[in-house]
């Protein structure tokens, strides 16, 4: 998901800088070709697809694995926008940072979130689990952060992993949340050395799960803030953008952050993009 501008012819032939939201979908190397159509959209199918995405929600009581996997977006990427520090993958958002260590081997099985200590200061991060045998495992998620966080904002969880083999495989998720939102985080996210803790700091522990979609504040319906959606293709990406309304757009920020107005649930089949607080009627729905 990107936020930007794009210029539109007005009434008398002039022409204005419009805000717009572009969405693009990379399809996996057997489906590139060209789709008939991007997504199904019948109203009539709207109710059916609704569930189907809430059904592969993954929640941090459920150990099973999802199929299909499901990735959800809930703030807007910034470069770099994805990395690997070790055998631990970030991803760097406009607000926040998130830690993706997967989670292979028999001795995590029977894994839950309980057995999990994640705690947090404004420049580092601690991870212990309490099955035997896994201290050296966690080494990498452990660390000096080379900017500063805010330790009260900050949550884990346990997930599907994203990039495994399909059907097996956890991962151990953890939000960071950037004491300057807005700033890039560049040549990766620790320090490449081992933790050392600031003494006269106290550690804070991270929130267990992921915030919930119905806490978020209520900004605007649909119909006010969208005002076209085109969409697009080539043999490898399928796009979609959203024209926005410039007048709600502003009260929108005077809520919140532009970074925090957009949700993205999306599978290899299907995809749901909301404005947050607003979640229960997505702006677009469908069947890839």
């Amino acid at each position: 998901m990107v936020l930007t501008q794009d210029t539109r012819e007005v009434e008398g032939g002039e022409y204005e800088e419009v805000p717009v939201l572009d969405v693009t979908l990379v399809k996996v190397p057997s489906a590139n070709m060209e789709w008939e159509e991007s997504v199904k959209l019948e109203d009539d199918f709207t109710r059916d697809v609704q569930e189907h995405i809430e059904d592969e929600q993954y929640e941090s009581s459920q150990l099973q694995p999802l199929m299909p996997k499901v990735f959800r977006l809930r703030e807007i990427q910034m470069e770099p926008n994805a990395g690997f520090h070790k055998s631990v993958r970030w991803l760097q958002f406009a607000g926040t940072l998130q830690l993706w260590l997967p989670l292979y081997g028999s001795e995590w099985d029977e894994v839950s979130p309980d057995d999990f200590d994640v705690k947090v200061q404004e420049m580092c991060v601690s991870v212990k689990c309490k099955i035997p045998k896994t201290a050296a495992y966690l080494t990498d998620i452990n660390g000096n952060l080379k900017d500063a966080i805010d330790p009260e904002q900050c949550w884990f969880s346990l997930e599907k992993d994203l990039r495994g083999p399909e059907g097996e495989g956890l991962c151990l998720v953890i939000e960071l949340t950037k004491q300057s939102p807005g700033k890039p985080w560049r040549g990766g996210i620790f320090y490449d050395r081992p933790l050392s803790v600031e003494p006269d700091r106290t550690w804070k522990a991270a929130r267990r799960g992921r915030r919930k979609d119905e806490d978020d504040t209520f900004l605007t319906s649909r119909g006010w803030l969208c005002s076209e959606m085109e969409q697009g293709q080539t043999d490898e990406f399928v796009s979609f953008r959203l024209v926005l309304d410039q007048k709600k757009y502003d009260e929108c920020l005077e809520k919140v952050p532009y970074y925090k107005m957009w949700g993205l649930d999306v599978s290899s089949r299907y995809m749901k993009l909301f404005i947050r607080g607003y979640e229960p009627a997505p702006v677009l729905i469908g069947e890839l």
